[in-house]
């Protein structure tokens, strides 16, 4: 009766792992079909063979909140694609003082460009917000992607565009404008941040205190 009941528990821990594994199957080709589905958008007429090669360097991997993707002055050595979740670039001043400098959420690339161009370490860190799934991938194999893969090249430089657009706009904006209009710029260009995320967090990106945020929101109001 012993060996039966030994034999039944076996079946059923094989039966358990056979399970697991196919649901981590599962979830893996569900994350690798949304970089799939978001290199297809952002690139016009993509190799196949070069989109396989793509999807084959990038791991899945999860972040609670608070786990950090990259500390402040260490060197980048990986790349990012957030599938879901949220995360924070933060820049870490000498003095300890953290600023926000963006909020990512998904379909948004993770890495530091500053460091990957330069080899050496910044004051920027990646910071999770929320429970986030990711792909991941070395710098070392995002650097042979852009040496021998068309399309992980065309996908790199429209990142690259938006990333250069987006601090420009910023840029100005905290040359040209005053908090008031900093934050109306944020309403009209990403109002889900506010809804979702710290108003300490909005207040950090566009250069004021949270006290100052509520006095601009309460105006607003009124």
């Amino acid at each position: 009766m012993t060996s039966i009941k030994n034999l039944n528990r076996y079946y059923f821990y094989i039966s358990l792992l056979a399970t697991s594994k196919v649901y981590l199957s599962s979830i893996h080709t569900i994350l690798k079909n949304h970089l799939e589905k978001f290199i297809r958008t952002a690139v016009s007429n993509p190799n196949e063979k070069e989109i396989t090669t793509i999807l084959e360097v990038f791991k899945e991997k999860t972040f609670n909140r608070g786990d950090v993707f990259k500390e402040s002055y260490t060197i980048s050595r990986t790349l990012g694609f957030m599938v879901s979740g949220g995360a924070k670039v933060f820049v870490t001043k000498k003095n300890g003082t953290v600023t926000t400098a963006n909020i990512l959420q998904e379909n948004k690339f993770m890495l530091d460009l500053i460091s990957i161009k330069t080899k050496e370490p910044t004051a920027m860190g990646i910071e999770f917000l929320e429970p986030s799934s990711v792909l991941v991938t070395s710098v070392t194999d995002m650097d042979r992607l852009l040496e021998q893969n068309l399309t992980f090249n065309f996908l790199y430089r429209e990142y690259i565009s938006e990333i250069v657009v987006g601090l420009g706009k910023k840029h100005f904006s905290f040359l040209t404008s005053d908090s008031k209009e900093r934050y109306q710029f944020i309403l009209q260009n990403s109002p889900h941040l506010i809804k979702k995320f710290p108003l300490r967090l909005i207040a950090s990106m566009i250069g004021i205190t949270p006290t100052q945020l509520s006095r601009i929101r309460k105006d607003k109001k009124t």
